[in-house]
């Protein structure tokens, strides 16, 4: 007899163990998936480990509880590598994860494929990545000096599906292994039996970490600070972190290539734990426009530059913060603002003719619409008009207004967003259409960037970038560096920046000088204690009912406060909330916040995890604090 540890295919709740103990008459190899009685359910289970039972025979015996027998052994042989297991305990640790639901994450969305025995055993290395500052192409030239070596294997990350695809039609000559999450059962399980025989290069987004990779040695990741890395379902994992760890099980050498440069890059740079290497393009000519008494959307000087790139048969990229037509509408009598029954924020503007009675308000978070009222239901006599942010709608309308005032001939404008652009093909389409314009001029947002590395313009224009920089977060201004440097990308002969704070983080613009920036945010985040001198979590109750939600919040923090002064970790953990989130209300249901910023490693953290009542979710880590 025998006792066989398995980890349930299934989602346990946090405050019981998640690795359970049965037993079977032979020894079961680790990745084997077996079905047990789980109370009153059989679910399947993957084998993490075995041992005679013979080694816990005087413990069974003072056991307050009887061992159960494994229901039937689906599949007698691995199903997962170590490295698969390795890092589905890692998940679990890491995130404060279900372990049931780290480990189907980890084998890929839970697809279960034979594994043959490899030699290669997890290690536990520390790894010092090496950062790259530079462009996607920087990422392909990584790779083919990686593959010179004929005991090669590389796994290349892009943070989308159509940048991954791009990369493998142009790397298409090293015959690489594309992989993502979006295909089906039979070209997964094609594209896994070519990385289980030793593929030489593997293609793919953040799912393709968790592909079945006997041995790998380099792992290059592809604009690391993208938020399409971080996954937005438990375990609410980030890419690059888990392609740290992988790097460690694998002993692989890890390069990160990104446009810009982030706090936590220049912290671990600072410890040695990152090497740097700068290999960007050239700063274009940048010009920071002050629009404080500018009237319409486009200052005097931008709109010069437009009419002289066109003169000179150039391609001109307008960078808009918002999609539609305004983020919002307002009566001019009492200055209501329409907002979503169902959320807490307001209407935007939405046009979908060229009349004025074409447009209505749309919800980006729920979807729902409404048509535009002829009076304001608030007062009864105002009528609503279009303020706020400018969308690529109504950009798109200053430029062909612009256009047709100067007299411009054979330009056309163009508007990418994901209003307009749903799918590949479309998105294709208009680019086939750009491409054969004599004089294009897009206006984009952000869904523009992953094309820097096939396209190019000679004028970029931000038209609001106070747009870019309004979030209430700690990271704001960072992401607002970043998406600078990568609409550098496009290599630009000059970028004009319209904002109304000259004195802000734009007024390093023009000289590249980051790092200035860089230096006084590290002595800021250290004295307030943010990452990268601490971790944050970030934990959420959310209910239709709004005084049922503010109950939970409540007594979730109180749980919280005792549950950090039974175990001791007061000092190492501070608890703000719980306060409503900047959107209090989505799709009908209010949400509460509570964020602990602390500094216990992740055995200290997940312990004190536990306590988290089940109806809250917890997102270590998380993508914005808001």
């Amino acid at each position: 007899m025998h006792v066989i540890r398995v980890i349930p295919l299934a989602t346990l709740p946090r405050s019981v163990p998640q690795e359970l103990d049965y037993f079977w008459s032979a020894t079961l190899p680790p990745g084997a998936v077996v079905r047990i009685p789980l109370g009153t359910r059989t679910v399947q289970a993957m084998v993490m480990g075995a041992r005679p039972m013979a080694m816990d025979k005087l413990a069974l015996k003072r056991a307050t509880f009887a061992l159960k027998r494994i229901a039937a052994v689906v599949h007698s042989e691995p199903q997962a590598l170590p490295a698969q297991l390795a890092m589905a305990r890692w998940l679990t640790r890491h995130y404060a994860a279900p372990a049931g639901v780290s480990l189907k994450t980890a084998l890929a969305g839970g697809r279960l494929f034979p594994a043959e025995v490899s030699d290669h055993a997890p290690t536990d290395r520390t790894v010092k990545p090496l950062l790259v500052l530079g462009t996607p192409q920087t990422a392909l030239r990584q790779v083919r000096t990686h593959l010179r070596s004929s005991a090669a294997r590389v796994l290349l990350i892009a943070p989308e599906r159509t940048i991954a695809e791009e990369f493998a039609e142009q790397i298409a000559d090293r015959e690489p292994v594309l992989f993502h999450g979006a295909m089906g059962i039979k070209a997964t399980r094609h594209a896994f039996t070519r990385i289980r025989d030793g593929a030489t290069l593997v293609i793919g987004t953040r799912s393709a970490l968790f592909a079945p990779h006997p041995r790998l040695t380099h792992i290059v990741v592809e604009d690391p600070l993208h938020e399409a890395y971080k996954s937005d379902s438990a375990p609410r994992y980030a890419g690059p972190d888990v392609a740290r760890t992988l790097a460690g099980l694998h002993g692989a050498r890890l390069t990160f290539v990104s446009p810009s440069l982030s706090a936590t890059h220049a912290f671990l740079e600072s410890c040695r734990a990152l090497t740097i290497r700068d290999e960007r393009s050239q700063w274009p000519n940048v010009h920071v426009i002050d629009t404080r008494a500018t009237r319409g959307v486009l200052s005097p000087y931008v709109q010069d530059d437009i009419d002289r790139t066109l003169a000179d048969n150039g391609r001109i990229l307008l960078y808009s913060a918002r999609r539609a037509y305004a983020s919002l509408a307002r009566c001019e009598q009492c200055a209501a603002v329409p907002t979503c029954m169902r959320c807490t924020i307001p209407l935007r503007v939405h046009k979908h003719g060229t009349h004025e009675k074409d447009a209505m308000l749309i919800c980006y978070h729920c979807a729902s619409f409404e048509e535009v009222p002829v009076r304001c239901t608030s007062c009864g006599k105002g009528r609503l008009t279009a303020v706020g942010f400018a969308g690529s709608q109504k950009l798109a309308s200053a430029v062909t207004q612009l256009i047709r005032r100067r007299n411009i001939p054979d330009v056309s404008v163009h508007v990418i967003d994901s209003d307009l652009v749903r799918t590949s093909t479309q998105e294709r389409q208009v680019w086939e259409e750009i491409d054969c314009a004599p004089h294009p001029v897009v206006i984009a947002t952000r869904m523009v960037l992953k094309h820097r590395y096939t396209r190019t313009f000679d004028l970029v224009v931000i038209p609001q970038a106070d747009a870019l920089s309004i979030h209430p977060d700690y990271r704001t201004e960072e992401q607002l560096i970043h998406q600078l440097e990568a609409l550098a990308g496009f290599n630009p002969q000059k970028m004009s920046i319209q904002t109304w704070d000259l004195d802000g983080i734009l007024s390093h613009a023009p000289g590249r000088s980051w790092n200035t920036w860089m230096k006084q945010e590290l002595d800021i985040r250290q004295t307030l204690g943010w990452p990268p001198y601490a971790r944050i979590v970030k934990l959420t109750v959310a209910h239709r009912d709004p005084d049922t939600v503010r109950h939970r919040a409540a007594a979730g923090a109180d749980l919280l406060r005792r549950a950090a002064a039974h175990l001791g970790v007061t000092k190492n953990i501070t608890l703000m909330g719980p306060s409503p989130g900047l959107v209090s209300r989505v799709n009908g249901k209010q949400h509460r916040h509570i964020l602990l910023r602390t500094s216990l490693n992740d055995a200290a953290l997940e312990q004190f995890l536990a306590y988290v009542p089940p109806e809250w979710t917890i997102d270590v880590d998380p993508r914005s604090i808001a």
